[in-house]
């Protein structure tokens, strides 16, 4: 098991991710006894991330498709430290006050009862224990281009430029959040929000970027610019909310 090996564009793309990881990282540094769990854990690439950095502690992964959790299911069959269940994410099959940190990554844009999955996460945290999300920024580039699309068009040019977020007839949201929104929900169900940390403005085209490199350079550059510009973030692909019980 480890990490997964990706190429330079998609690991700068997931930038989110790695923001989601080093929260995950530094919230459990002096807790050994951690008990952690995956909201949406597909296949387990994030449990993966922490199991591989030497985590001892007790970790579970819950997800509705029973098919991803099988394909996770052979990946840990060898960690006696790892429990998958299938579970609804609104009806967590846990007792009260048992974790010490609960994360979810690209789940809660999918999620109708956002209210009801949020104040279960609430009931199985321990006091002051930690929720983190993922989820696409409400505004980002790629999700306003794909709004314009025609959806007969929306396939081919996906397969064209790769990270063009699949349309509303591919896995489709039930709604995205800006950050200030997110955090609104978060506090009236009693969360504290510490941290909300955007990732980068997705790279386009990749054969394109590819094959020359310099435009990676430029379109670092012009991330990196989009943070003093005020509103802008909200125009890079995905956010990370940190909030605590």
């Amino acid at each position: 098991m480890g990490p997964e090996k990706i190429s330079y564009l998609k690991r700068y793309n997931a930038k989110y991710k790695r923001i989601l990881h080093n929260f995950i990282q530094a919230d459990i540094k002096d807790k050994p006894a951690a008990v952690i769990l995956d909201v949406g854990c597909r296949a387990g690439v994030d449990l993966d991330e922490i199991y591989a950095a030497g985590f001892k502690g007790r970790l579970f992964g819950v997800d509705i498709d029973s098919g991803a959790l099988g394909l996770a299911k052979k990946k840990f069959t060898s960690a006696g430290n790892i429990c998958l269940l299938q579970a609804d994410a609104r009806y967590l099959p846990f007792q009260s006050d048992v974790f010490s940190l609960v994360y979810s990554s690209e789940v809660i844009e999918h999620i109708d009862e956002v209210d009801v999955f949020i104040q279960d996460v609430y009931r199985i945290l321990e006091k002051n224990g930690a929720f983190i999300v993922t989820t696409p920024s409400k505004y980002n580039y790629v999700s306003l281009i794909g709004k314009l699309i025609p959806r007969f068009l929306k396939r081919p040019i996906r397969k064209m430029v790769y990270y063009l977020r699949p349309g509303e007839d591919v896995n489709p949201h039930f709604k995205e959040y800006t950050h200030k929104e997110l955090k609104k929900i978060f506090e009236r169900n009693r969360f504290i929000v510490e941290q909300i940390r955007p990732g980068v403005l997705r790279v386009p085209c990749w054969p394109l970027f590819e094959k020359i490199p310099l435009l990676t350079f430029i379109w670092k550059m012009l991330d990196e610019f989009l943070n003093v510009i005020p509103g802008a973030r909200h125009l890079k692909g995905n956010f990370v909310l940190l909030a605590r019980k």
